[in-house]
């Protein structure tokens, strides 16, 4: 794996798009689409300033211990927990079956070079057929309480405040937030940006 491939594999592994990376590491998209194409090399000031986004500069300079297997479960684990934590309290054994769905799925994505970072987009399908052919989810639940275009919709825009506000949230983090924005939007009816920005840096604040 290149240079390159080893740092557009650390903005993901960011949900970063090449955007917002390239302009917190103070150069233009364009800029950022040569070095993850290997075709332009980054300079000091541009590693310096993507070391302090969290970019592993060791792992893109040298390669070692992270292959896209791990990176891409990572990331398909995060955007799948919340859809089945607050609903059904499964463990990480229960999902197994939806984890490897999902994971063939990301390969499609990376190998048709979209961003992994939306990856929640393509996965309320199989969510949805996994809450309703699984023998585990008690009989009282029922499939239509779960207003999957909300769930979407909570997703895509704590992604971006997250994005906007230049914070990562941790998986565990992320779940509950979105837990918590869910029950009171599905009650009210409404959709409130200011609670959803706050929920982000509450997540954020007690991932430190």
């Amino acid at each position: 794996m290149s240079i390159g491939s080893r740092l557009r594999e650390e903005r993901e592994r960011l949900n970063m798009k090449q955007e917002d990376f390239a302009t917190a590491c103070g150069v233009r998209r364009r800029a950022q689409s040569s070095y993850e194409s290997d075709t332009r090399s980054p300079d000091a000031n541009y590693l310096e300033a993507a070391a302090k986004i969290g970019v592993d500069i060791s792992y893109v300079i040298c390669g070692g211990e992270r292959p896209l297997e791990s990176t891409l479960r990572n990331l398909v684990i995060e955007d799948l927990f919340f859809c089945t934590y607050f609903e059904l309290g499964f463990g990480d054994e229960d999902v197994q079956s939806l984890i490897k769905t999902a994971m063939s799925m990301a390969h499609e994505v990376h190998n048709r070079n979209e961003d992994v970072d939306e990856m929640a987009v393509h996965l309320v399908v199989p969510v949805r057929n996994f809450l309703n052919t699984s023998s585990k989810i008690s009989q009282n639940i029922q499939l239509d309480s779960i207003d999957t275009n909300l769930l979407e919709n909570l997703l895509n825009q704590l992604d971006t405040v997250a994005r906007q506000k230049k914070i990562i949230l941790q998986p565990k983090k992320k779940a509950l937030a979105i837990a918590m924005l869910y029950r009171a939007f599905k009650s009210s009816g409404k959709v409130d940006l200011r609670m959803i920005k706050e929920a982000a840096d509450l997540a954020s604040e007690s991932a430190v």
